[in-house]
């Protein structure tokens, strides 16, 4: 008895040598880390929310960083400088200003460590893969939806995003690409800086000086929100677009008090963002830029969106 047991155990032994352990979460192949906006903005918490399936799937440790205020570049500069100085395997990174991530971009370039952009890239610096958005054609659908509600005539307002960031300045181009197509059209164009509260005094104080405003494009579902309260307190009806379709806006397009809402897809984002970094530590080849698609979603289609027909 004692003999076979001994056999059993030098067998046990013998094969744990020989057979790989699997990979678990506390024996993760790689460090990651995945630096993004704001967590209290929805539309972030599902690209981390996708991400972090990649990473269960792929046996990833995946940090994940948020900034404090959507827009604003020094913390998430500290963020990239320290995620370099702890040697991650990779970076991915939704970049909040264009122009002053290029240096925290490039000293990840220069210690070996592969960057992957989603949703938003430097000006500067190398990234293996860029996943994101067509930001001018999606918000020019946002903004020709909004002109034909209004029958091609009237006062538009643009709600724009924080200035200077590539964001903004593409979704605020797209938008008056579309509308510069009616002539009978007047817009005003002014910055919600991405926020709720502050998009609804902007439109607080537009409808004050332009009672007659007759539609509204907002650059992301927080300020269409922040616009759709204004409206509502002033018991005023206008159509109005957002652009994100977080599950908030769905269900106010979905019952009539928002219009529509430009659809992204930052679980797709967030998903190949962790799968293309672990491909590029692995030697494999991504594609340089992957545009992650758009849809403009309204009381048409909003059930089937949120039922997931269009993909995540």
């Amino acid at each position: 008895m004692r003999k076979s047991l001994f056999l059993l155990v030098v067998v046990a032994l013998v094969l744990g040598t020989m057979i790989p352990a699997a990979v678990s979460a506390e024996d993760p192949k790689y460090t990651i880390s995945m630096l993004t906006g704001t967590m209290d903005n929805p539309y972030w918490q599902i690209v981390t929310q996708w991400a972090d399936k990649a990473a269960e799937m792929l046996g990833v440790n995946l940090v994940k960083l948020a900034v404090d205020v959507e827009g604003v570049a020094t913390q998430q500069v500290s963020q990239v400088e320290d995620r370099v100085a702890q040697g991650d395997d990779a970076i991915v990174i939704a970049v909040q200003e264009t122009k002053a991530l290029i240096p925290a971009i490039e000293a990840a370039n220069k210690a070996g460590i592969p960057v992957v952009a989603v949703d938003k890239a430097a000006e500067g610096g190398k990234f293996d893969s860029i996943i994101m958005t067509d930001n001018v054609v999606a918000s020019y659908d946002g903004g020709k939806w909004v002109a034909e509600q209004i029958g091609g005539k009237g006062k538009v307002l643009v709600l724009e995003g924080v200035p200077g960031g590539q964001t903004a300045t593409d979704r605020k181009t797209g938008a008056l690409k579309a509308l510069a197509e009616y002539p009978d059209i007047q817009v005003i164009s002014l910055t919600g800086e991405w926020q709720t509260a502050r998009a609804q005094s902007v439109v607080e104080d537009t409808l004050t000086a332009n009672p007659d405003l007759a539609g509204i494009f907002a650059s992301n579902d927080m300020m269409a929100i922040g616009a759709v309260t204004a409206l509502a307190a002033a018991n005023i009806t206008i159509p109005v677009c957002g652009f994100d379709a977080i599950p908030a806006a769905l269900e106010m397009t979905r019952d009539g008090r928002l219009g529509a809402t430009v659809a992204q897809f930052p679980g797709k984002m967030g998903f190949l963002g962790v799968e293309y970094a672990v491909r590029v530590i692995e030697g494999q080849s991504v594609p340089a830029t992957v545009n992650s698609g758009s849809l403009l979603v309204n009381k048409d289609n909003v059930l089937a969106f949120q039922a997931g027909l269009y993909g995540y």
